[in-house]
């Protein structure tokens, strides 16, 4: 028996296989022959694990299952976005699409969409290098069950990526690649300012705040979107707004109140 689905099919294709499983294993019976093998295919899930997870660690269960780290899913990905790192994967095999398809996609609905997936494995037919076996996928906070008012990030910041459970892993060279988008809103509202008014706010040219992000307008109409360069993360766009803007404001203030002219 199989499953696949897209987005949030994926995500309930793969609480299927998970869900048989856990059914026959509480009852502490064997898989009948039909479903000796169930397994799953999808792409771009938002992540099903923590839900498994909770279902499989009931109070008051009588049996304590392990299901979700033995299940058959592959999962295909584009780049990181704000759907697919919703959650923390549930996968035996991830593999990211990196092909041209996928690399000129721009902004959240673009890259997530099925059209630019299904482009990038017709592209995969011709050139399997650009499958990319992945060690770990990034995920939001929310994802390890920590409340967001219990964490220092904020609750759309990418949490550490997850260790998955991979078959051949001396095959895996690669954790993910691949710029990651997230609503401008992620950031507070100054921070978003200064990214799409550097002039306003004297950010030299080669700041990370110019060089390493571009803004989109979100196709679906949902305001501004940030994509940064591959290697850079929302940290470093904070920190480089602290140290180029707050700093100098800080020692600005600073001199204003005591009235010196040190210059420091």
């Amino acid at each position: 028996m199989s499953a696949t689905g897209h987005s949030l099919g994926a995500w309930e294709a793969e609480l299927v296989v998970f869900q048989l499983k856990l059914e026959f294993a509480l009852h502490q019976r064997e898989l009948p022959a039909a479903y000796a093998r169930i397994w799953a295919v999808t792409f771009e899930s938002p992540g099903s694990r923590t839900l498994m997870e909770s279902r499989e660690n009931r109070p008051g269960m009588l049996h304590k299952t392990n299901i979700a780290d033995s299940l058959d899913i592959t999962i295909f990905m584009s780049k990181p976005n704000y759907i697919n790192t919703f959650g923390r994967q549930a996968t035996t095999c991830l593999y990211q699409i990196t092909g041209e398809a996928i690399n000129n996609a721009k902004g959240t609905i673009q890259i997530h969409d099925m059209a630019t997936v299904y482009a990038g494995m017709q592209e995969a037919e011709s050139d399997p290098s650009i499958l990319r076996r992945c060690l770990a996928w990034p995920y939001r906070p929310w994802a390890s069950g920590a409340s967001s008012s219990s964490s220092s990030s904020t609750p759309t910041d990418p949490g550490e990526p997850v260790e998955l459970s991979l078959k051949d892993i001396e095959s895996v060279n690669h954790l993910y690649s691949g710029n990651f988008v997230y609503p401008l809103s992620d950031l507070s509202p100054e921070v978003a300012d200064c990214l799409q008014n550097p002039d306003k706010f004297e950010i030299p040219e080669d700041s990370l705040m110019r060089t390493r992000v571009t803004l989109t307008h979100n196709a679906a109409g949902h305001g501004m979107e940030l994509e940064l360069d591959e290697g850079t993360t929302l940290d470093d766009i904070k920190n480089e707004f602290f140290v180029t803007v707050r700093i100098p404001q800080i020692c600005i203030g600073e001199r204003v109140r005591c009235g010196c002219e040190c210059g420091v």
